[in-house]
């Protein structure tokens, strides 16, 4: 596999840039090319869980008390849209959550 095979490939699966996933590639070291193309999975899928969390952190801290409704098992968090809100769709393949309002006075 080439190397404008594999950054394409890095692309593909992550919807980075050929940029982003020529820096994330490039900060890997490995004893051998080998070696860096059998790690690359891993460290996309490390990578993947990390973007994921701050998406959710980011949601987190800025939607509006009644939009997320979150749970804690120990060691992550689940997000789940309020069932209290209202959802609705503003376009095709567009929504609008109207916060729940009894979640404006919940502690």
């Amino acid at each position: 596999m080439s190397a404008a095979e594999i950054l394409q490939a890095v692309t593909r699966e992550t919807g980075w840039t050929e940029e982003e996933a020529r820096l994330f590639i490039g900060c890997i070291r490995m004893p051998t090319p080998d070696a860096l193309l059998e790690a690359l999975p891993e460290a996309i899928a490390w990578a993947a869980r990390i973007e994921t969390a701050a998406a959710m952190i980011t949601l987190m801290k800025t939607l509006p008390r009644g939009v997320l409704d979150a749970s804690w098992n120990g060691t992550e968090v689940a997000l789940r849209i309020d069932p209290r809100a209202q959802v609705a769709e503003a376009q095709p393949g567009e929504i609008t959550i109207t916060p729940a309002p009894e979640a404006a006075h919940d502690a």
